[in-house]
């Protein structure tokens, strides 16, 4: 297994369990999808009775604001930071159409 988080023998939590570890082996083994897939809904049930690892995703940082606003800086705990924020007055802006001449 690749992830080690989930790793049978040796994974972040330091969970080891043979209810858990022949299953994997055993899914590995076998070429049938059917019983592979049999085998894949036990592991899910161990995943849930055991709970030794907590799978988490990030969500994409969004922010709603002006054409003419930049500079908006995202702190490391995901927040904005507004200090280095600008707003750009339209004539400054590249491509708007207007003759600086």
């Amino acid at each position: 297994m690749h992830n080690l988080s989930l790793n049978p023998t040796q994974n972040n939590s330091g969970f080891v369990s043979e209810r858990y570890s022949t299953p994997i082996d055993t899914a590995l083994a076998k070429p049938n999808e059917d019983k592979r897939t049999a085998i894949y809904s036990q592991l899910n049930d161990i995943l849930i009775d055991e709970a030794f690892c907590f799978t988490t995703a990030t969500v994409p940082i969004r922010i709603a604001a002006r054409a003419n606003v930049r500079d908006i800086a995202i702190n490391a705990h995901d927040s904005f930071n507004y200090k280095t924020a600008v707003s750009i007055e339209p004539r400054d802006q590249v491509g708007d159409g207007r003759d600086t001449a």
